[in-house]
Formats: C-alpha cells, sequence, structure tokens
C-alpha cells in the first residue's frame, strides 16, 4: 500500500492529466466562439455604417457634394468612439469623409487604398485591430471602419480565468481528498438514484399589444416600427432602444440604464454606443434631426421619448 503522501501526490498528477487537457478544450470553444460572435458583430457595425452612407448618396447630385460632405462627416466622426478607431467614406477615388482616433492611431493609416480581403486583423503601434472594408458601387468607392480588439481580449480573459481557476482549485481539493482519505483503495459509494422532476407546460402567452404613440406605433410580434403609416427600417439594436424609452414615455433613461435594460445580452457595449444608436434613430424617426421632437436629450441625465405637439 503507497503512503499516504505519495498516494495524494499520484493523485493529484492524475487529476492534473485529465483536468488540465479538458480546461484547454473548453477554453479554446469558447475563445472561438467569442471571437465568431465580435467578429459577426462587427461585420453588421460595418454593414450598418456602408446602408447608413448609401441611403445619403443616393439620388445626389453634384451640387449636393458640400452638403453632404457635411453630413457624412458628422456620421463619420459620431462612429469613431469606443471599439471604432477610425472610419473612412470614399466615392469614386474622393475622400468625402474621415475620422481616426489619433490618440491611439496615426491619421496617415487610411491613405492606403482598397484591400481584397474585406476584414483583415492587423496591428499598429501595439494596437490590434480588425480593418473592415465595404464597397458601394465600385473598387473606388468604399467604406472603411477600425474595429479595436482590446475589448475581445479582456472579454475572452474575463470568461476563461474562472474556468482556469475551478480547474486548479478540483485538482487541489482531488489532491488533498486523497490525502486525507488515506488507503489508495476505497470503495465509492453508490449514489441514491434521482428522481426525474416532473414538467409542466406552460399556458401560452397573451400576445402584447402594439404601443401606440400618437403615429408613431412599436408592434413587437412583427418587429416593426410604424410613423405616420410608414414602416421604419431598424436594426435589433435600435428596436431595442426604442422600445425602451417609448415603454414609459417621458421619463429619462440614463445610458447605463439603457445599456442594461435594452441590452442586456450584448458583450461588446459601451456608453458611446447609446449615443451613436440615438443618432442613428433620429435620422429615421424626425423631419430635422439637428432639433428632434420625438427623441430628446435631458443634459448630464440621458434621453427620453416624447410625442410632439
Amino acid at each position: 500500500m503507497l503512503p499516504r503522501g505519495k498516494f495524494a501526490l499520484w493523485a493529484t498528477l492524475i487529476a492534473l492529466v485529465f483536468i488540465a487537457p479538458l480546461v484547454i478544450f473548453f477554453a479554446q470553444r469558447m475563445s472561438q466562439e467569442l471571437e465568431r460572435e465580435f467578429l459577426q458583430r462587427s461585420e453588421l457595425l460595418a454593414n450598418n455604417f456602408a446602408d447608413q452612407v448609401r441611403f445619403r448618396l443616393a439620388g445626389r447630385t453634384p451640387e449636393d457634394l458640400p452638403h453632404l460632405q457635411r453630413e457624412l462627416q458628422e456620421m463619420t466622426n459620431t462612429f469613431v468612439m469606443g471599439l471604432v478607431l477610425y472610419a473612412q467614406v470614399v466615392w469614386r477615388g474622393e475622400v468625402l469623409a474621415q475620422d481616426v482616433a489619433t490618440s491611439v492611431l496615426p491619421r496617415d493609416l487610411l491613405q492606403e487604398g482598397p484591400h481584397s480581403e474585406l476584414m483583415t486583423k492587423r496591428q499598429r503601434n501595439g494596437l490590434e485591430y480588425l480593418d473592415i472594408w465595404r464597397t458601394l458601387e465600385s473598387e473606388q468607392s468604399y467604406v472603411r471602419l477600425g474595429v479595436s480588439l482590446i475589448f475581445l481580449r479582456a472579454a475572452i480573459w474575463e470568461a476563461l480565468w474562472p474556468m482556469i481557476a475551478l480547474g486548479g482549485i478540483l485538482v487541489i481539493v482531488i489532491g488533498m481528498g486523497a490525502y486525507l482519505i488515506g488507503p489508495p483503495w476505497t470503495k465509492a459509494r453508490e449514489p441514491a438514484a434521482g428522481t426525474v422532476p416532473e414538467t409542466s407546460s406552460p399556458a401560452a402567452a397573451k400576445a402584447p399589444e402594439p404601443i401606440r404613440l400618437g403615429k408613431l406605433i412599436i408592434d413587437d410580434q412583427s418587429k416593426e416600427i410604424r410613423l405616420n403609416g410608414t414602416t421604419i427600417s431598424v436594426t435589433p439594436r435600435e428596436y431595442a432602444l426604442l422600445s425602451l424609452l417609448a415603454s414609459e414615455p417621458g421619463r429619462v433613461f440614463s445610458p447605463q440604464e439603457i445599456m442594461a435594460r435594452a441590452w442586456s445580452d450584448e458583450k461588446f457595449i459601451a456608453t458611446e454606443d447609446v449615443k451613436k444608436y440615438i443618432y442613428l434613430l433620429r435620422q429615421k424617426l424626425e423631419r430635422d434631426p439637428q432639433k428632434p421632437q420625438w427623441i430628446v436629450t435631458v443634459r448630464g441625465f440621458g434621453y427620453k421619448l416624447q410625442i410632439p405637439d
């Protein structure tokens, strides 16, 4: 029979041999899933940016170019915050708008032409980021976004360290248990058979009624927004934000409350995103986005939805 100390050591090593590969396997799977989700969200962000640009370019004449450039520059400045490090709009070889977070990246990186790949991982000044391209009508017309990977790395570490810590604790517990048990061969107690809990099917929930605020209708069943009888195309984030504001008209919601209640399942979100999506909703709802009547800013507190007079 092995001495107690050696038995505990062998038990610890065996546990480590079996647990370490499991921890590595699940850590890789979790990292891959987080990265896949982050890449999807980055692509959606780039597509949203490109769609907004196409919407503003549609039907514009050369005489509209000065006003269009100001409008695109304002939109570009709105996008460059949080995860987005830079944004650029090029139309027929001419740069209409661009902005770079110059505190972390040099402005000259936007002088490059379009790449063959739509999304490329890059590194500059020690910063990892995604370089995403979306063609508008030809290779000479495109939009370009740079999305930082720092939040992805932080999210992966935040998700992995509890798993690694749990694996280490489990190995230590097994070693200590083997030491305390003493004899290497002990008969395991047969676990009692458990009963399968009965499940009952919940009653079908009653379909919610659409929210009606003046000429604005929010239909949660069809996930549609209608204003003056016209359906407004919105993204899932925009829909969740507007639904939250419309749930209590006149009430002021802070950016932190909006993130917690409207986007609670989002992993990569920041307060700057609230400002960005408020801007995008105003572009679609307001007659004059510079003088909003529906979504009003209460400086220092947040945003509220009201019914225009």
